[in-house]
């Protein structure tokens, strides 16, 4: 609630479309560090806030549990970096969000390129899919925001 509202304020317009990045983490092992959001923190932010986009940043670590988790939430987006390039990720990202909420990232400069970019491009889904992941998606997600500051995306 504290980022969101802050982030109004400093838009100075209620309700003006505001995008965010929230790295969540579900940690395997000794559980998360105090202020570390999970994707069930995500959930209930983004309820309180239906029309503010959010970004899950790493898909929530545990990808499988994140992507469930976030499913239901239509204003949250799945991000693809930051984890490994394990084989199944796109293909149920695609299943659970449809291709439409999921982000390409890369996790530089703790991952490689290859790796990352091979979790989208390997996977067994439509080259439009693809497409939408790599470029399209974050595209429309920003371009309101760019038009709105003078740029043309």
């Amino acid at each position: 609630d504290l980022v969101v509202h802050n982030l109004k304020n400093i838009s100075g317009k209620d309700g003006e479309l505001l995008q965010t990045r929230i790295a969540s983490f579900q940690k395997f092992f000794n559980g998360n560090f105090e202020g570390e959001s999970t994707p069930e923190d995500l959930v209930d932010l983004a309820k309180k806030h239906p029309g503010t986009r959010i970004i899950c940043g790493h898909t929530g670590g545990n990808w499988e549990k994140g992507l469930r988790t976030i499913s239901r939430q239509k204003n949250l987006y799945a991000e693809s970096g930051g984890f490994d390039p394990t084989a199944g990720f796109s293909e149920m990202a695609t299943r659970e969000l449809g291709p439409e909420r999921i982000i390409y990232g890369s996790d530089a400069p703790g991952r490689s390129f290859a790796s990352q970019i091979a979790k989208i491009q390997g996977a067994n889904i439509p080259e439009p899919w693809k497409k939408r992941i790599f470029k399209e998606n974050l595209r429309g997600l920003l371009a309101p925001i760019l038009l709105a500051k003078g740029f043309k995306p």
